[in-house]
Order: structure tokens, then sequence, then C-alpha cells
């Protein structure tokens, strides 16, 4: 049965589009309730399934004690009233822009359960678009017309895990923004998108690149769903390592400064996003 959403707009290319998304209110509930209208005007959105079982308890690794340690205080305090304030501002929900929208809302514990797989290739969907921590595996990855496709804040192949932005400035890798679709691996399935910056190190923080990279996301996104559906692929324009980094230490913290990068500052509460320049 089709979403109202599904049924808009009449074009023959339009294509059924499901999101797998962590119960994320600080980046991902502002970013759908901005891109979710234009995706239903663009494409069949059968529904949005909310991840609820992937959390981080405060001590464990990306939670706030750890960023206190790692990062220092003022990066985890600046990080800390920023989410609190992203929450505290957002004005809606995932019911909320589910009926807004006329688009099924389902909450599961994990992206990799049966029921999830089952809903996916029962509702014939040609591309999920994915943004949740979890790593997906089994059923859930042919489940699929087109594939799976993850978002990843690095220039593709390079920086895969966590907090590319991090690992990007250590490395001095080029900064970009990768849509790729996902396999067995992690960050390491095809290209469907990519966007390059110029890497203003000294000028941008982590804080203020990732908010200019999630404004750019239904653009990117739209573009991702376009080629993937084509059955295209990209390669990206540099030779790069395909490196995979894991969670940083308070010794790759101190590089990371010494190299000139920033975690967050106080002007990224209240500024606009920056703009980065494509190069």
């Amino acid at each position: 049965m089709w979403s109202k959403c599904s049924q808009k707009g009449g074009t023959s290319d339009r294509i059924t589009v499901a999101a797998l998304i962590d119960d994320d209110r600080v980046w991902a509930l502002p970013l759908w309730k901005r891109f979710l209208p234009e995706l239903c005007e663009r494409h069949r959105v059968q529904g949005i399934w909310i991840v609820r079982g992937v959390g981080k308890p405060v001590g464990r690794k990306g939670g706030a004690f750890w960023m206190a340690k790692v990062f220092g205080l003022g990066s985890a305090m600046i990080l800390g009233l920023f989410a609190a304030r992203r929450r505290l501002l957002v004005g809606t929900s995932w019911k909320r822009i589910s009926v807004e929208n006329g688009v099924p809302l389902f909450f599961t514990p994990s992206a990799n359960t049966n029921e999830v797989s089952a809903w996916i290739s029962e509702n014939e969907i040609d591309v999920v678009l994915l943004m949740t921590t979890e790593i997906l595996k089994g059923k859930i990855l042919s489940a699929t017309r087109f594939g799976i496709i993850n978002n990843h804040a690095s220039v593709l192949p390079a920086a895969r895990g966590v907090y590319p932005f991090f690992w990007s400035v250590i490395e001095n890798l080029p900064l970009g923004l990768s849509f790729h679709l996902v396999d067995e691996g992690i960050d390491s399935g095809p290209l469907v998108a990519q966007r390059i910056f110029e890497s203003r190190i000294r000028e941008l923080s982590m804080l203020a690149f990732y908010r200019a990279i999630f404004r750019l996301y239904p653009e990117l996104a739209l573009e991702a769903i376009e080629t993937a559906s084509q059955g295209r692929t990209l390669s990206t324009r540099f030779t790069l390592p395909s490196d995979y980094f894991g969670f940083p230490q308070k010794a790759d913290s101190m590089k990371f400064t010494e190299m000139g990068g920033m975690i967050a500052r106080f002007s990224d509460l209240y500024s606009k996003p920056p703009k980065l320049k494509e190069v």
C-alpha cells in the first residue's frame, strides 16, 4: 500500500525510497524536518524507520565524559551546549513530520531485524537512505532494488570510520562529503555522490564543518539516489589511502590541535553554518 507521500506528483522517474535513521534529535531530526517535504516531491517515500536501540551511555566512547577527557572540557562543554540548544529549538518530532508529510513511521531496536528487512522487500523499496551508526549486516544488505545509501564526512575511500574530520586533519587529507552504497565493510561501498572542499583548517572547527555539510545533505542525497537508480558509481578525483580510523585518544587530540584543528568554538553556537567552497 502506497503512503500519501508516495502518491504526490506523477513523473515516471520517481524512485520508491525509505529511510533508516537513528533517533537523533540534534542532527537527524532537524535535517529531516527540512528534507522530507522535498524528498516527497521528488520520489515515493514509503516509510521512515527510527532506530532506537543505538544509544551512547554518557561514560562510553563518544559520550560526554569521554569527550571531556579526549577533546578537553571546553570543547565538550560547547558540544553539550550545542546539542541542548538544538533539542530545545527543533520544534518538531518524528511523529509530527511523519503526519505532516503523509509518511508512515516505524520504530525498531535495530536496523538488522528481520522485521525491517522483510518490510523493505515486501514494499519493493528501491533505495534506503541510511543515517545510523549501526553496522548493517545480513538480509537487509540485499533487500533493496538499487541499494542502501550512506553518507560519510570525508573524501572516501580516505578516513573511513568515526570522526572523519578529525582524522582528515591529522592525516592532512582533503575535506569532503561522500555518499556510498553500503556493503559488508565500513564506509567501503561504491561512491554515488561526492563533494570535495577547500581545507580551511584554521578557520573551520569540526562542529562548524558538520553543520555545513548537513546543510548540503539534501542536494547530495537526491544526486546519490539518481546515480544509484541508474546503476552507476563514481570514482574520487584523488588517489587516497583507504584507511579506517577508530575513536581518538588524548594524544591524537593533541596532534589535532598542533595541526591547527579545532573541535568547537563558542561562535559555533550562534553563527550561521559556513559556506564550503568546492575544489
